[in-house]
């Protein structure tokens, strides 16, 4: 039996005996189907902590769950244990890095909101990706910042040294492998990272770069959502008050005005859901009802009913 690939049109050409062309045929069956695909919705915030909340997952207390869907997420402390719970679906001994779970087909970009109006609480993003099954998705909420790479000064040029540079993403990424077992059960490698700016910096020297990251292992159900926390920074802050006219007299002003500095402790959690869609029908269902929340709905909407009428004379008869 002799098998030729043709890259070009994806195909093969076999050649061989009736049983050997059979064997194939039915391999090809079982190798060439569609594979299903996974809906990654992500919601990640920002936690100021404080002598109260400890940690970022502190800030929100009982899950208020109506039917099967998270419907609310309110301020206050949590507590979690082996035996007990504040609120059901929640599983797992205290709170760390990828140590919360809740259970069901919660409606997550609809239902799971934030209480904005804390200030202690920041929505950084929510933003929805789809991938293949054990194929891997990425979200990036970063500044491309430019990094020196080489430098490179010619003794007998007046022109100065000469540099070459990069640029490296420094803000949120989230990257997420899910693998779909024969159960339905959904591995995720989930590697998360937080990287900002280490202070100013001059011009043509290296920026330092404070990184935060984690990787977890999880396995959840079509529809849960995973909560990973732990990401915590530390950072001071500087500010003055003085009086008015006063306190801009120079030399004596500051006699009339006060420095504060601030302390402030801050920390990254991530809400993950992801959504099995097996079949090219489900990943349009999905993509529809994320259009049907979008301010942009009745737009699309009225895009995707227009019919294309040709005038007369472009007809061929």
């Amino acid at each position: 039996m002799t098998i030729i690939a043709d890259e070009r049109s994806n195909a093969i050409v076999v050649s061989g005996t009736q049983d050997d062309l059979n064997l194939i045929r039915e391999l090809i069956k079982q190798i060439d189907v569609v594979l299903p695909q996974v809906q990654i919705d992500v919601l990640i915030a920002s936690v100021s902590l404080s002598d109260s909340v400890q940690r970022g997952i502190d800030a929100f207390t009982g899950i208020t769950v109506v039917g099967n869907k998270v419907t609310e997420i309110k301020g206050g402390p949590v507590t979690v244990d082996d035996k007990t719970s504040n609120f059901p679906g929640v599983r797992g001994p205290g709170f760390n890095i990828s140590n919360i779970l809740l259970s069901g087909k919660q409606s997550f970009t609809a239902n799971v909101t934030l209480p904005n109006a804390k200030s202690n609480i920041r929505v950084l993003s929510v933003p929805s990706i789809t991938t293949t099954s054990n194929q891997e998705a990425t979200v990036t909420v970063a500044t491309a910042i430019p990094i020196i790479t080489s430098a490179y000064s010619d003794v007998s040029s007046t022109v100065g040294a000469r540099n070459s540079y990069s640029y490296q993403n420094v803000g949120l990424e989230l990257t997420v492998k899910p693998l779909i077992g024969a159960d339905g059960t959904i591995q995720m490698e989930i590697e998360q990272s937080a990287d900002e700016l280490g202070g100013e910096v001059a011009a043509d020297t290296q920026p330092p770069i404070s990184k935060r990251s984690a990787k977890s292992y999880v396995s959840v159900q079509d529809g849960e959502i995973i909560v990973l926390a732990g990401l915590q920074k530390d950072s001071n802050s500087k500010s003055r008050s003085s009086m008015q006219l006063l306190g801009e007299i120079p030399v004596i002003g500051v006699l009339f005005g006060s420095n504060k500095r601030t302390k402030v402790r801050e920390e990254i959690i991530f809400f993950i859901q992801p959504r099995i869609l097996r079949t090219t029908a489900d990943a349009d269902k999905a993509a529809r009802a994320q259009a049907k929340d979008s301010p942009v709905a009745p737009l699309m909407e009225k895009r995707l009913r227009q019919t294309v009428v040709l005038p007369a004379e472009t007809l061929v008869k």
